[in-house]
C-alpha cells in the first residue's frame, strides 16, 4: 500500500479547476485498471464460493454490438432455466474491448465478428 502511495504522487491524478475536478490521462488509466481490479476479486470471490457439488459459478462472455449478442442473450436463457446455479454476464463492446477483457482473464468466451488476430 505504501508503494501504491508513493507511485501516485509520481503522477498528477486530478485537475482541479474552478467549480469542478477532472482525470487527468494518468488518473483515468488508474481508475480503468482499479475497475479491471476489481471485477477480477469479484470473479474469483464467485469462483471460490461456489466449489461445491451443484453445478455452478459465474461464465462471462463478452460480444461486439451485434445481432450475436441477442442471440447469446436467447442461448443463456435457455441455459439459465437448465442449470440455475450458473450465473451468466454479457459484456457488449468493441473488438478490441472484447479480446482486451479475454487477454486479463476477465471473459472466460468472446464473440467477435470479422477478422482479428489471435
Amino acid at each position: 500500500m505504501r508503494q501504491c502511495s508513493q507511485t501516485a504522487q509520481m503522477f498528477k491524478l486530478l485537475i482541479r479547476g474552478n467549480r469542478r475536478i477532472t482525470l487527468t490521462e494518468e488518473g483515468m488509466l488508474l481508475r480503468k485498471r482499479a475497475q479491471e481490479i476489481m471485477e477480477l476479486v469479484d470473479k474469483t470471490e464467485s469462483e471460490l464460493g461456489n466449489m461445491n457439488e451443484v453445478i455452478n459459478g459465474d461464465i462471462y462472455i463478452g460480444s461486439g454490438e451485434t445481432d450475436a449478442m441477442r442471440l447469446i442473450a436467447k442461448v443463456v436463457k435457455k441455459l439459465q432455466e437448465e442449470h440455475p446455479h450458473i450465473q451468466y454476464h454479457l459484456y457488449s463492446g468493441n473488438a478490441d474491448d472484447v479480446m482486451e477483457r479475454l487477454d486479463k482473464g476477465l471473459l472466460d468466451f468472446g464473440v467477435i465478428i470479422g477478422s482479428a488476430s489471435i
